[in-house]
């Protein structure tokens, strides 16, 4: 079953905000989000620090992943059980 649209603007929107607190403007990029909503924390850490933002891969994961974690919590109360899926 796939994510429905509505589901996965809501989840990237959620994703662009913790990116943007935690990043900084520049890091809030779709491309980015989608990375996070498919769980490709590793790649979406290197393109993260691409962007020059200082950090290093373990901890940019290790932040992703928080980040991801937070918005599945939050997307689960709006999107209670199969509503979120096609």
């Amino acid at each position: 079953m796939r994510p429905t649209a509505e589901y996965r603007a809501a989840h990237n929107s959620c994703l662009s905000k913790g990116l943007k607190e935690h990043f900084g403007l520049v890091s809030s990029l779709s491309t980015l989000a989608n990375l996070i909503f498919d769980k490709k924390f590793k790649l979406a850490a290197s393109h993260i620090l691409k962007l020059g933002i200082r950090s290093n891969i373990a901890g940019a994961v290790v932040t992703i992943a928080f980040i991801q974690s937070k918005c599945a919590e939050e997307m689960d109360k709006k999107f209670p059980g199969k509503s979120n899926c096609e």
